[in-house]
C-alpha cells in the first residue's frame, strides 16, 4: 500500500482530476448509450467509448459496465477497453516513474 500511495503522489494533480472528470463522463455516457439501446434511439459510438477510457475515464467505465449491464458480453469491445486501460496504467506508470518526473518537472 506505501508503494500505490507514493505512486499516486507522483501524478500531478491535473491528471488526477482530468481522470475523475473523464471517469465521470465515461459513467454518463455507458448510461445514455445503455439508455438509447432500450429507447432504439441514436446509440454512443463504441469509439467514444474506447477514447473515454483512454484518456483516464475507464475506472467510470469499468463501474458503469456492470452496473448498467452495458457492453459486458461482446468480446471484441472488451479486447479492446483492456487494452486502453493497460495503454493508460502504462502512461500514469511512465509519469509516476523518474523519467516521466524529469519530463513533468521541466513542463510546471
Amino acid at each position: 500500500m506505501p508503494f500505490v500511495l507514493d505512486w499516486t503522489h507522483r501524478i500531478p494533480h491535473g491528471i488526477a482530476v482530468a481522470s475523475l472528470v473523464a471517469s465521470l463522463f465515461s459513467l454518463g455516457f455507458y448510461w445514455w448509450d445503455k439508455r438509447q439501446a432500450r429507447l432504439q434511439g441514436q446509440r454512443t459510438p463504441e469509439n467514444i467509448l474506447h477514447v473515454l477510457s483512454l484518456v483516464g475515464g475507464w475506472p467510470g467505465a469499468l463501474v458503469a459496465q456492470p452496473c448498467f449491464r452495458h457492453k459486458t458480453v461482446k468480446q471484441p469491445f472488451r479486447r479492446i477497453f483492456w487494452a486502453t486501460v493497460l495503454v493508460n496504467l502504462g502512461v500514469l506508470a511512465w509519469l509516476a516513474s523518474s523519467a516521466g518526473q524529469a519530463v513533468v518537472s521541466q513542463v510546471r
